[in-house]
């Protein structure tokens, strides 16, 4: 073997630029490859990214839910976060614009990839909290500790406190989906104690589907359509799809255009050695020379 090596060594330095040419053949071929994976890596983070701003950080929502069920939910040890709401009601304004009202844990705007940016998350039962773009849409100014009066159809007319500015949310802006979040109390379920949405983000390294699926069924959901997986999230996170074959496709045909330019190389280079032994044996070399 290391006689070998060393006849390697002295054709290396005999012919240095086919040697370096082949070098560097595999060196591009290698970077091309690395730099494929890390690009489609970088995409897929900013893809994972721009959903979370549209669907919301949970893995899966379950719908239905009754208060023992989103206790046990808490309790469960892969369970990153989880942020439980139900529908309040629709709040028809004077101005003719609905406002959908949330009564949600302040975890819910954790999920929806947004914040309070003025004043703090409504904890009473009379506090409200709006997106600042939907103030806009009902020709109410930004002022906090202001009375507004929402009057719907589930809950009659009320008198709720603005507490909260959100975040204008790119997503609810873009379809125009108006909401309004008060705080999650038992008063404002009783009646609706069969109606919690409940958000799930489960923790990293997790199988998520699996785990939601797991999940539904340690809390006795036996209808699986209670169980909504935020597909668009999981699928952009490879969940969903076990192999890029984007990314297999491509790093193959690399693999091929680089082995056809280093074998090129080889070929020639052995080609000349042929040529050079040939012409030795011609003049009477001997197999040892």
């Amino acid at each position: 073997m290391l006689k070998y090596m060393k006849v390697a060594w002295k054709h290396i330095k005999e012919y240095k630029k086919r040697s370096i040419a082949i070098v560097l053949s595999i060196m591009l071929s290698v970077f091309l490859v690395v730099t494929i994976g890390s690009l489609s890596e970088s995409a897929r983070v900013l893809q994972v990214d721009d959903i979370i701003q549209n669907t919301g950080r949970n893995h899966v929502f379950y719908n239905g839910l009754g208060k023992a069920q989103i206790d046990k939910i808490s309790k469960e040890k892969n369970v990153k976060e989880v942020a439980n709401s139900f529908n309040y009601g629709t709040w028809k304004s004077n101005n003719g614009v609905n406002v959908d009202i949330l009564a949600g844990e302040k975890k819910l705007l954790y999920m929806l990839d947004t914040e309070i940016i003025e004043g703090k998350y409504p904890t009473e039962s009379n506090e409200i909290a709006i997106e600042g773009w939907v103030l806009d849409r009902l020709r109410l100014p930004h002022e906090l500790n202001k009375n507004i009066k929402l009057s719907s159809k589930e809950n009659g007319e009320k008198e709720f406190k603005l507490v909260g500015i959100i975040e204008n949310r790119l997503h609810s802006q873009n379809h125009d989906f108006r909401n309004a979040f008060v705080a999650f109390d038992d008063e404002k379920i009783v009646g609706r104690e069969d109606s919690i949405e409940t958000l799930v983000e489960f923790k990293e390294g997790l199988k998520y589907k699996n785990e939601a699926m797991k999940l539904g069924k340690a809390i006795g959901i036996k209808d699986e359509e209670k169980i909504v997986l935020n597909r668009e999230l999981l699928d952009a996170m490879g969940e969903l799809k076990a192999i890029d074959w984007d990314l297999v496709k491509t790093s193959l045909l690399l693999i091929v255009v680089g082995g056809m330019v280093i074998y090129s190389l080889y070929s020639i280079s052995v080609l000349k050695r042929v040529q050079e032994y040939g012409t030795m044996r011609a003049i009477c070399s001997t197999k040892n020379k």
